[in-house]
């Protein structure tokens, strides 16, 4: 979806009452479902940036926001305890497959979203749609779950088992740390102080 950027000339403004308000929200949350559910192909991206646009327009920029982390959060408790309870000798290539699928998901409800970054995001200060889903996989899936050490752990026994000739996949590390890098939102703390730091001791 995010690489046809939806492409919507301005649209008019018409008067909708509360009974509509409820019912955009509610076609959106379930909408956000579907995208994490990777069934994106049953969904109209138009009607669905129509009613992000009308609840704007409308003045209902925040709890649109406020929604948008709602859903994200309630799809991300499912994401998080596959990836705690996957194996040891399974658990990074779990994680990964997870943070490439949520990154499909974050882009697609971003571009859905589009008229409130614009237009209300950037205006008040605060994470884009897509920043602010990055945080929330940090918070609800890798710092809520403690998982910071099992990734170091799990990084630390490839690192090794390389070091003495052993298989290591280091494409799957490097797409681990690049996730790490991710989650620092364009600055790498995350990477330096969770993953970085512990090499260089």
């Amino acid at each position: 979806m995010h690489q046809n950027r939806l492409l919507i000339s301005k649209l008019p403004i018409k008067s909708v009452d509360e009974e509509q308000i409820k019912n955009y929200k509610k076609t959106l949350a379930e909408a956000i479902d579907v995208i994490f559910s990777q069934s994106c192909s049953k969904l109209s991206f138009e009607e669905l940036y129509r009613c992000a646009y009308n609840l704007c327009i409308h003045k209902h920029q925040e709890e649109l926001y406020d929604l948008n982390a709602k859903c994200i959060k309630k799809n991300l408790v499912p994401i998080a305890e596959t990836i705690k309870s996957s194996p040891s000798n399974t658990f990074l290539e779990v994680l990964s497959k997870a943070w490439a699928s949520f990154l499909n998901a974050a882009n697609t409800i971003k571009d859905i979203l589009m008229y409130l970054d614009k237009n209300y995001i950037a205006k008040k200060e605060l994470l884009s749609v897509f920043d602010y889903s990055i945080s929330l996989f940090r918070q609800e899936v890798i710092e809520s779950h403690h998982l910071k050490e099992s990734i170091y752990s799990s990084i630390t026994r490839c690192y090794f088992a390389d070091r003495v000739g052993e298989f290591c996949d280091r494409f799957l590390i490097r797409e681990i740390t690049q996730m790490l890098k991710k989650l620092g939102l364009k600055k790498n703390e995350f990477y330096e102080q969770y993953f970085e730091s512990q090499f260089l001791l």
